[in-house]
């Protein structure tokens, strides 16, 4: 059975022997064909595009091709990816030559004016750029019918590949516009025709030659025989340049037939050139890459190149239907080229960022510790969404703090098995202050300023960082300071021992003031705390150890409870139920800290308004807009999965210092409503366990009310009413009501709880509110100024009149007129000032008392009759007020009463609580 090219072993061992030729030699020249473009783009083949230009012209096509045919044709095609060029073999139609009678037919169709005033020349090679730039896509390097096909995946993936590769010079006879697009970000400059030979390469610039021209210039088109005869003539110098390019890098032909005139032409002027001595050399430094057609016929072989002078040239073919392991081979080799220089570089957007010391107020060593071990668990996620994607079994994340002394030096080393860096990451990314790669791609990665690494000058003289991509070769630089200047070099990649996988180790130089602290801890066990990992918890699939290996000390740091310890909300929200089972005792037998971690984690998930997300632990903020019950209310520990962070911003906020995290919009609404369900869900089951008791009369709601207030959170920050009910053998029951209303016309009741039942007769059976025990005169003195007052207690009574000495610690005067008037005063309203008030008040206080003692009635003067009872109890030493009110202080919101009405109405609880949307 075939294998494909991750299976075929003479392929891979092919492939390592291509890797060490490059690696012991300069990059490599590529040289790009047409079958590249077809790949691709779906762009037409030479002999589909003569048969296009021929339509287009009026030419018979099957005509020219008998004419132009060097022996009689059969007719048959090269398969796509590896294009006859012109001139091609015998058999085959002179494509110069049917170029050239085409032009003729282009030329001929045109009106006197244009041929007068143009050159012959543009009218073909015109539309030939129509012809191209019409069929390529508008957007992308991925036509989107291939990219919808079933290779697509596979075409990207190859595309990703080869765009990070690092060649010398790039040369092609396309006429397209893909590799200028491709290698966009890479500096490569493109130069057209014969204007390539007066390029001068700067600053290290490397360069595309399109040595027949492009759709951007069609003047610069070289497609007749004429074309060729001239190109050949007049590009001596062109040529000299490309020889030299030749003689010495490798050279890798892609999307070409090997007897192509021009691969033919330039392999024989490169041999008959070379002395012996180096001619074999150059041999072994050719590679075509040719296609199967079939995933499971990839091969690799020896092919053999017929040159000019009689001679033949053997070149090692890969024939492959996925490009995919060649690309990453070329680039594993190429890309550390761009070593070069290496530096510090800031982006423009994050120079006011770093105006005023980002971590001034927090501790160093912490702060260093918590920005390193948030990049190895942002590219440990990173790793494992592309695993996922690949299809590839995740073995999971390991990260490990370790410190270690040697001599009088102490280092801290966190290494993680993430995804790695390339050179490029390294440049563009790791050392670019304010750029990242983490940035709007689906990952839920914490790290998104791209500020991190700065974190390693706060605590260390300097940093080694070893790193590495799968499938590629590890690199390692230094991160130091000279000359008062942050410095960064190349050093040999030994110490990172990735084996074939991927990951990277930072290793700190702890600076004095680090090793002072840590040679001052008593015990191992308070290195967690030193290092601010006592509050560090891990996520499901993610193992976090600590080691101190000089006193033998290491501890697993504690992963999330389990998911029977949380409400799940959604797939993304998660809150700790209270009362969650004690969790086990992980990492034991490993420690000698005991259950410090499990300790740890408990003291964590006990934290209010904390959140855990993507691996970090952050005291939390929230704006609940709407959900006004939960404003100013400790939240229960919240555990977040957000895979789009970057994109959500406006509902996810993290401080730059990573000191704390406001959350708001759907995440925070997602919050609220899981705690409204599990807030509902209690207060429905606490009612239902007193169903019987109610309704029998051995309980009364006020009890109720007391208790959903005091063991759900939720119901202390809302209203809860009493209500008469009026219905049937009900009638004269209470019951609860709980309403989003705020403007709900309400009897107030203030004073000591309890008596509700004895007190509670309104004849226009409103609700009753029970609040606060005392109320203060000014505002005893607006609800009787109001003229909302319906009973008061001889208690208040006599402490703003009867005992008071004026307006200072009495009531108002116009409060104490209606009160006068209520109780019988003729014309109180002559006292037309507060002094005459009191006045009055001092030489008749003893009659005034006299006379609301006696009209009140078991302590309470009725200043509204209708509302008048007989009371069974005495209120003499109380103080009591019931007035009329028409604003509800804390109505509940709309979500929570919509909950908790249907999980009322489900378990037919209506007639004990009543909810009003």
């Amino acid at each position: 059975m075939k294998q494909n090219t991750k299976e075929n072993p003479s392929i891979q061992t092919e492939l390592d022997r291509m890797k060490d030729c490059l690696r012991r030699s300069s990059s490599p020249v590529f040289f790009i064909g047409s079958g590249i473009s077809r790949r691709y783009l779906g762009l037409p083949g030479w002999d589909d595009l003569l048969r296009m230009l021929a339509k287009q012209s009026g030419a018979d096509y099957d005509s020219l091709l008998k004419l132009c045919s060097k022996e009689p044709y059969d007719g048959s095609l090269q398969a796509p990816g590896e294009e006859e060029g012109w001139g091609g073999r015998a058999g085959s139609p002179d494509n110069e030559r049917i170029a050239s009678e085409l032009e003729y037919f282009y030329f001929r169709r045109q009106d006197e004016g244009r041929v007068k005033s143009r050159s012959r020349r543009l009218f073909m090679r015109e539309a030939i750029a129509d012809l191209i730039k019409e069929a390529s896509p508008e957007d992308g390097l991925l036509a989107p019918e291939i990219a919808a096909g079933a290779d697509g995946a596979m075409y990207r993936r190859e595309l990703a590949e080869l765009q990070k590769t690092c060649p010398s010079a790039i040369l092609t006879t396309n006429y397209d516009t893909f590799l200028e697009e491709l290698f966009r970000d890479s500096g490569y400059a493109a130069h057209i025709g014969r204007e390539a030979s007066g390029v001068r390469e700067e600053d290290g610039k490397a360069c595309i030659y399109k040595i027949h021209g492009c759709v951007t210039q069609p003047e610069s088109i070289v497609i007749t025989r004429e074309d060729y005869n001239e190109f050949f003539e007049k590009s001596k110098y062109l040529y000299a340049k490309i020889l030299t390019l030749f003689c010495e890098c490798p050279l890798i032909f892609m999307g070409y037939s090997v007897s192509d005139r021009n691969i033919r032409d330039v392999l024989t002027t490169i041999v008959d050139a070379l002395p012996p001595s180096e001619e074999e050399k150059f041999r072994e430094h050719v590679w075509i890459l040719g296609w199967s057609g079939e995933a499971g016929e990839e091969r690799v072989c020896k092919k053999k190149i017929e040159l000019f002078n009689g001679s033949s040239l053997e070149a090692v073919c890969f024939d492959l239907y996925d490009y995919t392991e060649f690309f990453r081979a070329i680039r594993s080799v190429t890309e550390t080229r761009r070593r070069r220089e290496l530096k510090f570089s800031i982006s423009e957007d994050v120079i006011e960022l770093l105006i005023r010391p980002l971590y001034g107020r927090q501790d160093s060593l912490k702060v260093a510790v918590r920005e390193l071990l948030q990049n190895a668990l942002d590219a440990c996620r990173m790793r494992k969404k592309e695993k996922e994607a690949r299809g590839d079994k995740e073995g999971g994340a390991e990260i490990a703090v370790r410190l270690e002394k040697e001599g009088e030096d102490r280092f801290l080393e966190i290494r993680d098995n993430g995804i790695g860096m390339d050179a490029e990451d390294i440049r563009s990314h790791f050392l670019t202050v304010g750029n990242t790669n983490k940035k709007n791609r689906g990952l839920g990665t914490v790290g998104k300023y791209g500020i991190g690494v700065l974190s390693v000058f706060l605590a260390g003289d300097y940093a080694e960082v070893y790193t590495k991509k799968e499938g590629e070769e590890p690199l390692a630089f230094k991160l130091y300071i000279k000359d008062s200047q942050k410095q960064v070099s190349w050093m040999e990649a030994g110490r990172g021992s990735f084996g074939d996988g991927s990951g990277t180790v930072v290793r700190l130089l702890l600076n004095g003031a680090q090793r002072a602290r840590i040679a001052a801890l008593g015990a191992p066990d308070g290195l967690l705390p030193l290092l601010g990992l006592d509050a560090y918890m891990t996520e499901e699939g993610t193992r976090i150890t600590v080691t101190e290996a000089s006193a033998g000390f290491t501890a697993i740091l504690p992963s999330l409870p389990p998911e029977s310890s949380f409400y799940r909300v959604n797939g993304e929200i998660r809150i700790d139920r209270a009362g969650w089972p004690a969790a086990g005792t992980a990492g034991e037998e490993e420690t000698g800290a005991g259950r410090e971690p499990e300790r740890g984690k408990e003291r964590i998930c006990a934290r209010k308004n904390t959140v855990f997300f993507n691996g970090m632990t952050s005291p939390a903020t929230f704006n609940w807009g709407g959900y006004t019950m939960l404003q100013k209310k400790a939240i229960p520990f919240i555990a977040l999965n957000i895979e789009n962070l970057d994109e959500r911003e406006k509902e996810f906020g993290v401080a730059l210092s990573r000191e704390s995290a406001e959350l708001s919009g759907s995440i925070a609404e997602g919050i609220a409503r899981g705690i409204y369900d599990m807030e509902t869900d209690k207060a429905a089951d606490l009612i239902k366990s007193r169903a019987d008791s109610l309704r029998g009369g051995r309980a009364g709601a006020e009890g109720l009310k007391d208790t959903l207030q005091r063991e759900c959170a939720v119901f202390g920050s809302c209203d809860i009413l009493l209500e008469a009910m009026q219905e049937g053998e009900k009638k004269g029951r209470q019951r609860l009501l709980v309403s989003a209303n705020r403007s709900l016309t309400h009897l107030e009741l203030w004073g000591k709880g309890g008596r509700t039942e004895e007190i509670l007769r309104d004849p226009q059976r409103r609700p009753i509110r029970i609040c606060g025990y005392s109320m203060s005169k000014r505002e005893i003195a607006d609800i009787i100024e109001e003229g909302r007052l319906i009973a008061i207690s001889v208690r208040y009574l006599d402490d703003y009149i009867g005992n008071a000495t004026g307006p200072s610690n009495g009531l108002r005067a116009e409060a104490i007129r209606r009160l006068m008037e209520v109780l019988g005063i003729k014309d109180p309203w002559r006292l037309d000032t507060s002094e005459n008030v009191w006045n009055f008040i001092r030489r008749a206080r003893e009659s005034i008392r006299l006379m609301y003692a006696e009209r009140s009635v078991q302590g309470l003067l009725w200043l509204k009759e209708g509302y008048r009872t007989s009371c069974e109890h005495q209120f003499d030493s109380e103080r009591l007020i019931l007035f009329e009110s028409f604003w509800l202080e804390n109505p509940a919101d709309p979500a929570f009463c919509a909950m908790l009405q249907e999980k009322i109405k489900r378990q037919g609880l209506a007639d004990l609580i009543r909810v009003q949307g």
